[in-house]
């Protein structure tokens, strides 16, 4: 144990789990994930152990006039084991099972549960949506604006089922061999010398292990590389790597895609996504689901705010409010930017540090937008922070 593990980036000491070492701020959702137990059966097992950290248990007590957050126990619960006796967690009407066949190749792209992670209602059943489309072998379409989190739902899924997932960014400037491999030049272990080897990509590599593959900002990519995911994205599944002596790869049960876009395969008519372009109608066709995540509802938001940066209820609520005007302008076409959860968690974490939610959002709001979207925003801050308060 290192006193890296025990305290956060924050310097906020955790609680160790008794049961495997691990320190963490809350241990009910390790427990349930983990070691399949409620915080009551744990207590049972070590009386007087402790839980919650004491940094955790003082943003709590800041929370106590909003709902409180969905459990572990609310999101996936037990079903009945596979025949060969995997375990099964229910999501809603889908059913996973959590893999227990991975090597430790496998076990290093599974997903670290976020402990921030605070789901609402809406992100309960989006991931009910996911897991049902992993279920039934689909390929999953997350669409949304930025920061509203696309990604988080896929590696949360993946965190809980103990399933390797592999993120594979798109750009407008990938080539074919960054997503199915090519010859590298590696060193013989044997002989010391460099020779020419054909070496997969995440792609072919995902397939053959049982790795999802997660694809960020799939309407990013350029058309080349796109048409390579029309044979994958196909049931049953095709892919020959041209490279590797043209062998048709053999893809394992487990695989799944997952694609995330800022756009609906339409391409973009506003300017706020550049690089984004439309996607081929027959790749589109090819998802099975397609999921639209927006905004957290304001109590989530604010319950996000409190439980990632520590920030006061009260103000929590100003600046989701806020950010919910400037939403609302841009929908209205008053303004060219919005604000992302992620922006607002940027601003309330410098608001903590500063003690000054408007200078704050000098640096994490108000300093990326052009002047007439800045004049709007400065006013707003004003008007819910005060006549007196410093925005520039």
């Amino acid at each position: 144990m290192t006193t890296s593990e025990r305290f956060d980036e924050h310097g906020h000491e955790k609680v160790e789990c008794l049961e495997c070492g691990k320190f963490y701020h809350r241990l009910d959702v390790h427990l349930a994930r983990k070691h399949e137990k409620s915080t009551t059966q744990y207590l049972s097992d070590h009386p007087g152990a402790k839980t919650i950290s004491d940094h955790a248990r003082k943003m709590a007590s800041k929370a106590q006039s909003s709902p409180e957050p969905i459990k572990a126990s609310d999101i996936a619960k037990k079903g009945k084991p596979t025949e060969d006796g995997a375990d099964v967690l229910k999501f809603g009407v889908a059913r996973l099972y959590q893999r227990a066949d991975l090597s430790e190749y496998d076990q290093q792209f599974v997903p670290v549960h976020d402990e921030g992670w605070v789901p609402g209602a809406t992100e309960v059943e989006s991931l009910e949506a996911l897991a049902l489309g992993m279920e039934d072998g689909e390929n999953v379409l997350i669409v949304g604006p930025p920061g509203v989190g696309k990604t988080t739902l896929a590696r949360e899924l993946a965190a809980i089922v103990n399933q390797p997932l592999r993120r594979c960014p798109f750009n407008g400037e990938m080539r074919v061999q960054d997503l199915t491999g090519g010859k590298e030049l590696v060193v013989d272990e044997k002989t010391g010398q460099t020779v020419t080897q054909y070496e997969d990509g995440p792609l072919p590599d995902a397939a053959k292990n049982g790795h999802w593959l997660l694809i960020d900002e799939v309407d990013s990519g350029p058309a080349h590389v796109m048409f390579i995911l029309h044979p994958v994205l196909e049931s049953p599944r095709h892919l020959m790597v041209m490279g590797d002596k043209g062998q048709e790869v053999k893809f394992h049960k487990d695989f799944r895609v997952i694609a995330t876009a800022n756009t609906l395969g339409h391409g973009d008519d506003t300017g706020l996504y550049a690089g984004t372009a439309p996607m081929n109608e027959a790749l589109l066709d090819r998802f099975g689901i397609v999921i639209k995540v927006d905004y957290p509802a304001p109590a989530d938001e604010e319950a996000i705010l409190v439980q990632r940066t520590g920030i006061q209820r009260s103000v929590a609520r100003q600046m989701v409010a806020l950010a919910n005007k400037v939403r609302e302008a841009q929908r209205n076409e008053t303004t060219m930017s919005s604000i992302s959860p992620r922006r607002l968690i940027m601003w309330a974490s410098k608001a903590v540090r500063l003690g000054n939610p408007a200078k704050a959002a000098k640096y994490t709001i108000t300093n990326k937008l052009g002047a007439d979207d800045r004049t709007f925003v400065e006013g707003l801050i004003q008007r819910y922070f005060g006549a007196g308060a410093t925005v520039g």
